[in-house]
């Protein structure tokens, strides 16, 4: 990585996947767990991983080129519910 190479982080938060799936349906109340995941994003929905391949995509063209030291939180607006500061 050169000097001039943009840095740039991805910070998902809770992604649907396989494996997410698979931790859900192990808890007693799955379904009570799937509507509490959804109640704590502002938008209603939980993402999936094409979701956070999208902006990767996204910052490795030409077209953020100008764009450099971002942190890009992709959940859904979870932490906006999050009490700060965090202890």
């Amino acid at each position: 990585m050169g000097s001039r190479d943009p840095v740039q982080c991805i910070a998902p938060g809770w992604i649907n996947s396989d494996l997410s799936e698979l931790y859900i349906d192990s808890m007693a109340d799955g379904s009570r767990v799937r509507r509490e995941l959804l109640a704590m994003h502002p938008v209603g929905a939980s993402w999936r991983p094409t979701d956070v391949g999208n902006l990767a995509a996204w910052l490795a063209s030409a077209e953020n080129a100008f764009v450099t030291g971002q942190v890009y939180v992709i959940d859904g607006g979870r932490t906006k519910k999050l009490q700060l500061p965090i202890p």
